[in-house]
């Protein structure tokens, strides 16, 4: 791999972990004070591994996916890019 890709992957990993702290910060961190599992001695350890191990699992499922889909779309990327910029030059001319 090209020293931009690794790059392009920390960039993508920066910007994951601001996001993804702005999301629990909203949507967690209230339903951690409704569920009362604070006060507990290892409730808390036992949601976050619970909630990670979650993503965890849909980020595999999603990169297994895109691997998978990787070879066709390297195949057809150049006449998918002039497919999609046809239509959307279409598109905006008929909503003119």
């Amino acid at each position: 791999m090209s020293p931009a890709i690794y790059a392009a992957y920390a960039q993508l990993l920066s910007l994951g972990f601001l996001f993804i702290g702005f999301h629990c910060i909203g949507m967690c961190g209230p339903i951690l004070c409704g569920l009362q599992i604070a006060n507990q001695r290892f409730g808390l350890l036992f949601y976050q591994l619970g909630r990670s191990s979650i993503y965890l699992t849909l980020g595999a499922l999603a990169g297994l996916l895109g691997a998978a889909l990787e070879y066709y779309f390297v195949h057809a990327g150049a006449a998918l890019s002039i497919l999609i910029g046809l239509l959307i030059i279409f598109q905006k001319k008929t909503c003119v």
